[in-house]
């Protein structure tokens, strides 16, 4: 099936959509720098006079560089309340639709469709859409019932009805046999966006859709909407996103991810976005704090395209903004964030997802999955507080970071060469650790944290109070975390010692180089410090440390000179000559520290890896 839109033909062969000509992601990319883009929201069916002929920035933003005007990508059809695709819109890529087989019968009221021009009964029930071929007679030879398959609607992206026109072909040309002789020769479409995952690996994602045929306008429309309409009310999807991009961070990629690969996504999900190009350090945190909160009230999520430095940027302007109080706290409290990697290492985008598919992330947050992430706040003796999400080191990672900072011109290839002149040195430094025992009950099964994670999940009561807006009593106070001294007596531990190294990790620290990540045990919402402490070393023991990681992450048991530690709150004191605290890859000017974890402050576009 093919037919012919402003950008060349779009063919349809084996349920894939394909442009001819061109790759998949110009047909919805356009062309142009986009600075600022408004798609179409579910909630209406045309878009305002001024923006009807192209794509214009929010007037409360007047200090972006708005894009030429330009065609929309998508049109509202008045097919019901969804979204109608336009031709350039057709040609998102697709692949084979995912299902998942069920043993039963169908539930619930059912119509008949085509895929491929077979007979199909169609029906929804809460949360699925469900699909089951029919007995088909062909050449005296019968094939039965196939099994029952259905798709999560948690899945599916986007429902569109498309109205055959001129240059469809007949849908009986494309077929053989007995088939072709039942096919009417108009048919109309309802395409459903869903996802697929690889067999392989079940977190990895690409985009995928269900073609089903009908000759009824009138029931293609009233099945779409439908669809459509328990779409919209199975998951909190985001309707409008604030973007920055970082164009220096990792191999310098961001705007092409952005443009090629998550903008695409986001136009078939309907969902406006206002994109950033960061310029300057902090350029994050003054952008959010020039707006009014009724002005960042307009976004519901904050995504950082770029690596881990541009989400810990991000992460820390808006617990800034909560910080602050007021109508900006109240908005910023609502705010998910998202990562789309596109930097050296991405260690939070694979650990919420478990691969650094830019796809992926860009389907999970198009998809409004949400999930709580534990933060740990770091307070120096200099006054400085950050927020820190993954992992805060010193001796070894530190060192590795202040001499990668020097190698910068080298791209991500310094961090190899740092980290082999960090391990010549061997340097080990003397502290005082002094941290407060976790209370959290524990989990010592030792289960690995994955989607919808029951550990995790408890979370969400934990949270009220401070996860929307409200402040817990301590995150945003002066010092959250006190003095060893002033607590309890008994309350905090104490450990001295040469340490090569030491680290406060918060979540398991993934990345394509330890699938497992540093800490392969902790959750994303746990509220627990894994403090690893490695003792003096000689460089070969460091190395067989280090050479584990990959494998299996770090199992203290595995060696006599490393200590693992649960923990909610840290103090680390410096004794002699000092190294460098690296926080989520940032150096700290003052290297004696406090730290205190927050059990699921922020929310998250993710549902936890899929395996």
């Amino acid at each position: 099936m093919s037919f012919t839109g402003p950008k060349g033909t779009v063919h349809e062969r084996k349920g894939i959509l394909q442009l001819d000509g061109m790759p998949p992601s110009e047909a919805l990319a356009g062309s142009g720098e986009v600075e600022s883009t408004l798609v179409q929201r579910r909630d209406s069916f045309s878009a305002p006079p001024e923006q009807q002929d192209g794509m214009a920035a929010p007037s409360s933003f007047p200090s972006f560089q708005q894009s030429p005007a330009r065609r929309p990508l998508m049109t509202r059809k008045r097919s019901g309340n969804l979204l109608a695709p336009s031709e350039s819109s057709a040609a998102m890529p697709t692949s084979p639709v995912a299902y998942t087989e069920l043993s039963g019968s169908m539930a619930g009221p059912a119509a008949l469709f085509r895929i491929k021009g077979r007979r199909v009964r169609l029906s929804m029930t809460k949360g699925t859409l469900c699909w089951q071929y029919e007995t088909a007679q062909c050449l005296g030879l019968a094939s039965g019932p196939g099994p029952l398959r259905c798709v999560p609607l948690d899945d599916v992206l986007a429902v569109h009805h498309v109205e055959p026109t001129s240059q469809m072909p007949s849908p009986s040309s494309a077929l053989t046999c007995c088939l072709a002789a039942t096919c009417p020769s108009v048919m109309h479409r309802v395409v459903v966006h869903t996802i697929k995952r690889r067999s392989s690996k079940q977190c990895l994602w690409s985009l995928t859709a269900l073609v089903l045929q009908t000759a009824s306008a009138e029931g293609a429309a009233e099945w779409a909407a439908s669809i459509g309409r328990a779409v919209d009310e199975a998951m909190d999807r985001p309707r409008s996103l604030l973007v920055f991009q970082n164009p220096h961070g990792g191999a310098r990629r961001a705007a092409h991810v952005w443009k090629n690969v998550a903008a695409p996504i986001m136009h078939l999900a309907g969902i406006a976005y206002t994109v950033v190009t960061t310029t300057r350090k902090d350029h994050c945190r003054s952008f959010l704090e020039e707006h009014s909160g009724e002005e960042l009230g307009r976004f519901d999520g904050v995504v950082a395209v770029g690596g881990d430095g541009l989400f810990q940027e991000v992460l820390n302007a808006v617990l800034t903004l909560r910080a602050a109080g007021g109508d900006k706290a109240a908005a910023a409290g609502r705010l998910r964030l998202g990562h789309i990697p596109a930097g050296s290492t991405d260690a939070v985008a694979y650990s919420l997802n478990g691969t650094r598919s830019q796809a992926t992330a860009a389907l999970h947050i198009a998809l409004g999955d949400r999930a709580h992430m534990d933060v740990m706040r770091v307070d120096t003796g200099a006054g400085e507080r950050r927020f820190c999400c993954c992992v805060a080191a010193y001796g070894y990672m530190g060192d590795l970071m202040a001499q990668s900072e020097r190698m910068r011109c080298l791209g991500p290839s310094r961090y190899n060469l740092a980290g082999a002149l960090t391990l010549f040195r061997n340097n080990s430094y003397r502290a005082r650790v002094r941290y407060l025992p976790s209370t959290v009950q524990s989990y010592t099964a030792r289960r690995v944290c994955g989607a919808h994670c029951e550990w995790c999940r408890a979370a969400g009561p934990h949270l009220r109070g401070y996860s929307h807006g409200e402040p817990h009593p301590d995150v945003f106070a002066a010092a959250a975390v006190q003095s060893p001294e002033a607590e309890p007596d008994g309350a905090w531990r104490e450990v001295e010692g040469e340490f090569n190294a030491i680290m406060a990790v918060v979540m398991p620290c993934r990345s394509d180089r330890s699938d497992s990540g540093l800490a392969p045990f902790a959750h994303m919402a746990d509220g627990i410090i894994h403090l690893i402490l490695v003792r003096k070393c000689s460089a070969l023991q460091y190395l067989r440390f280090l050479a584990s990681i990959p494998r299996n992450g770090v199992i203290p048991e595995d060696f006599d000179y490393v200590e693992g530690i649960d923990a909610s709150a840290v103090s680390i004191e410096p004794i002699g000559r000092e190294s460098c605290w690296s926080v989520d890859g940032e150096l700290l000017a003052n290297n004696q520290v406090r730290g205190k974890v927050y059990r699921g402050l922020v929310e998250v576009f993710a549902r936890g890896i899929e395996t």
